[in-house]
């Protein structure tokens, strides 16, 4: 029920985790991705979240990245270069969390990198008419609305 030119902010949930480069090729060009959320659980997360019968996530579970505006590049690497930095300071208040997500993104690699990144979700931004083209794709699992606003 919104105008065509309604500019709206949607959360998306993948049905699999992706490669950033993939999600960017499967999202309409006229929406902006604006953020990534990361894939950052082991296998036996997810089981263990699956049988408590978990349906919501904490902010604290929840770790991604924007999108660089001015180099899009740079967004994984960024991201990588933060956990990174993370793992160097052992006394850090989070120094657990940054280990726990390395290992798990990291897999059998020696060291993080890019591809070791993969995405589970995304938030987007564009007009109505634009979003209405995710029903298209197949990569999207579910969509909620985030914020609609007029345009002036």
């Amino acid at each position: 029920d919104f105008s065509d030119d309604t500019l709206l902010e949607v959360g998306l949930s993948f049905n699999k985790a992706y490669t950033v480069e993939e999600v960017r090729e499967a999202i309409p060009d006229s929406l902006s991705l604006k953020w990534y959320w990361v894939d950052t659980y082991s296998d036996s997360e997810i089981k263990t979240t699956n049988q408590l019968e978990k349906t919501t996530e904490l902010a604290t579970e929840i770790y991604g990245f924007a999108e660089d505006p001015t180099d899009p590049k740079n967004s994984v690497k960024n991201f990588v270069s933060d956990v990174k930095m993370g793992l160097e300071r052992e006394d850090g208040k989070y120094f657990g969390e940054f280990t726990r997500i390395n290992n798990n993104l990291r897999g059998d690699s020696a060291v993080l990198s890019d591809a070791d990144v993969k995405i589970s979700g995304a938030v987007v931004t564009g007009t109505a008419v634009d979003v209405a083209l995710l029903q298209d794709v197949e990569m999207v699992r579910a969509s909620v609305l985030g914020v609609a606003v007029n345009s002036y």
